[in-house]
């Protein structure tokens, strides 16, 4: 991965953002003013992302659903390795933990600059991330 591109993702990553920016509901008119905003080297990245949440939910796959958070960053991962195995590298961040890869939630988030939003679901309990992740607590924000 380019060394310009993995600092223009974490600065785009770690820029501040209100609390709203993870809970707003948006129009079609902000959803399409936030796409317009997201850095055009990082939005093969958001569209996967974006797609991705998409279909899951047409899926009926719902934040409510056991694991569905979990699954999500699975198949997250999954995709962006099966993409590199044809020379499309979508520079998917993640960390390997014991059991595996972790793409964090608020990394999603940011990346779709909060077109994508996130609840926790069922699965929290297995995830590992309760104490770390802002988004544990169903329905209540937490400070990153």
């Amino acid at each position: 991965m380019r060394k310009k591109y993995v600092k223009l993702l974490w600065k785009w990553i770690d820029r501040k953002v209100p609390e709203s920016f993870f809970t707003k509901k948006l129009t079609a008119k902000q959803v399409q003013a936030r796409w317009d905003e997201i850095p055009s080297e990082v939005k093969p990245l958001a569209h996967a992302m974006i797609e991705l949440a998409r279909k899951n939910a047409e899926a009926g796959r719902k934040g409510t659903d056991p694991y569905s958070c979990l699954l999500y960053r699975c198949m997250l991962f999954a995709l962006s390795e099966n993409l590199k195995k044809t020379g499309v590298d979508l520079g998917l961040p993640y960390a390997w933990f014991c059991d595996g890869p972790m793409v964090e939630p608020v990394w999603i988030v940011k990346i779709t600059n909060g077109i994508v939003k996130w609840t926790c679901d069922a699965g929290k309990e297995i995830c590992g991330m309760e104490k770390e992740c802002r988004f544990y607590k169903a329905g209540k924000i937490k400070g990153a």
